[in-house]
């Protein structure tokens, strides 16, 4: 058996790109075994947006660090926003 080498920064990239999705109409955050957090692209258009549901999902005990930090580059890319 061989092992394949893997970076930290590539696992934990995989990991959240199945947490935080994004489809034509919702960033989702997938809260594993429980539920889905959906939030209209439509309510991501601009940074004060961004910052306001950044700012709402960093109060929820549940959200991750790195899973906020998907969710701001999607929404900022979503918003034109660069970071």
């Amino acid at each position: 058996m061989t092992l394949k080498k893997i970076a930290v920064e590539d696992y934990f990239e995989s990991e959240l790109s199945g947490i935080v999705t994004e489809d034509d109409t919702h960033i989702t955050i997938n809260i594993p075994g429980v539920w889905a957090y959906d939030i209209s692209r439509l309510s991501c258009q601009t940074a004060e947006q961004v910052l306001g549901w950044a700012s709402h999902l960093a109060e929820k005990q549940w959200m991750t660090m790195e899973a906020l930090r998907r969710f701001i580059i999607i929404a900022s890319h979503n918003a034109g926003i660069d970071l």
